[in-house]
């Protein structure tokens, strides 16, 4: 299965999308300088409010779309 596949599989289920999105990206610049190549890595923890963030957030908005789609 190829993104395309995966995105048009994920568009089918209900969504809300919360949370605050695109994720920042940080430099890992101590690793990067070991190793000689540039890494990165995205802020899941800025993804919502407080300890609600990251994965929490992204599964918080199928399980909103599916209740919203039961109440309408």
């Amino acid at each position: 299965m190829d993104i395309t596949q995966f995105d048009a599989a994920l568009s089918k289920f209900p969504r809300r999308r919360i949370g605050f999105y695109p994720t920042p990206f940080d430099a890992l610049s101590n690793l990067s300088a070991a190793y000689g190549i540039n890494f990165f890595m995205t802020r899941e923890d800025l993804a919502g409010p407080s300890a609600i963030s990251g994965s929490k957030m992204r599964l918080a908005g199928f399980t909103l779309g599916r209740s919203l789609e039961k109440t309408e």
